[in-house]
């Protein structure tokens, strides 16, 4: 069997011009997105945020929502794992939730949660987390940027955690 001859380029063509393979075709095909510690990281933050659901919530009259510290829980991990990996992490409690595990407040699961009053809170789980840690992260940078070629004295141990910010 012979193979097909990769097109050579038109004589108009140059050879910046030329048909490339189609993506992912190529000998970099193996791009990691996320390495080991961002895995474990995301599992631990996803487990916080589990156990922050065991604290019993203090009920809120009749609206129905207690405060729970869920939300605290969602907002540190947007802080430490930045924009990203804190969605994943709040992804990965949902789906383990909605799967069935009790680990919603007050020791709910399953999709009949969605049926309730703070459906409009999980839902904005993975939203809150997502923008609280591209804030940070832009934090991070301007202070980076300004000159400072340590990382910020209040908030050094975040700094090395966080891939995008080490550049």
């Amino acid at each position: 069997m012979t193979r097909p001859a990769t097109p050579s380029p038109a004589p108009s063509q140059s050879p910046a011009q030329a048909p490339r393979p189609a993506a992912g075709t190529g000998p970099r095909t193996t791009r990691r997105i996320w390495d080991a510690q961002s895995l474990a990281l995301i599992s631990v933050f996803a487990a916080l945020i589990a156990a922050s659901a065991i604290v019993p919530g203090i009920p809120v009259g009749g609206f129905g929502v207690p405060i729970t510290l869920q939300t605290l829980a969602i907002m540190v991990t947007g802080l430490v794992l930045g924009g990203p990996r804190a969605a994943a992490a709040v992804a990965l409690y949902l789906l383990l939730a909605f799967a069935g595990l009790p680990i919603f407040s007050g020791g709910r699961a399953g999709l009949q949660v969605l049926a309730g009053g703070s459906a409009g809170y999980i839902a904005g789980f993975i939203l809150a987390a997502l923008l609280v840690g591209m804030a940070a992260e832009q934090v991070i940078r301007r202070g980076a940027a300004s000159g400072s070629s340590s990382p910020p004295s209040w908030l050094p141990w975040w700094h090395r955690t966080c891939p995008a910010c080490s550049a």
